[in-house]
């Protein structure tokens, strides 16, 4: 006579094959989340760049004069085409009291951020261009003349997304020209 339910076979086999579809279905979740935050952090990385990058290129276009050096100095050039580690920007009307605020204006890296110095003396301002969640691995400057027009600045910058998780580490490198 045959009762009801389950042999001892039958349940070890349902119970196998619910463990491993089970096991890939949790697979193939985790790899769409690991997937996810690695495309979020791409895109933080390259909106970060974008914002410096677009930053710089706005602070350049009212340029009187663009400096390229390791000291800060506004006066002084560095070699040309070599890396640098400041841009230094004077502004057009320089010498006027509502210029010399933001004049000059000063770009480096400095404890993985990207600052911007602006004016001198008691009327200095720092700000920082990029969020914590990137840190800046590399910002240089190299300076081509381009006589008689403008000069153009090649900019070198490497954004780092701040991850604690290997996998997620994004790391890209920029390089582009403003004049």
């Amino acid at each position: 006579m045959r009762t009801r339910g389950f042999t001892l076979v039958e349940l070890l086999i349902y119970l196998s094959l619910f463990a491993v579809i089970g096991t890939a279905i949790v697979y193939i979740f985790l790899t769409f989340v690991r997937i996810d935050l690695r495309q979020s952090a791409a895109s933080e990385v390259a909106s970060q760049a974008n914002f410096i990058l677009q930053r710089i290129q706005n602070l350049t276009s009212n340029a009187s004069f663009l400096v390229v050096n390791n000291t800060g100095d506004d006066e002084t050039d560095g070699a040309l085409a070599q890396n640098h580690s400041q841009l230094v920007i004077k502004t057009r009307g320089e010498g006027n009291a509502a210029s010399d605020a933001a004049s000059p204006v000063v770009i480096y890296r400095e404890e993985g951020s990207v600052k911007v110095k602006q004016g001198r003396g008691s009327k200095q301002t720092i700000t920082v261009l990029n969020s914590n969640k990137v840190t800046v691995t590399d910002l240089r400057f190299s300076k081509v003349s381009n006589h008689p027009g403008r000069d153009v600045v090649l900019i070198d910058l490497g954004l780092q997304y701040n991850s604690g998780d290997p996998q997620q580490r994004v790391v890209s490198n920029f390089s582009f020209g403003v004049g």
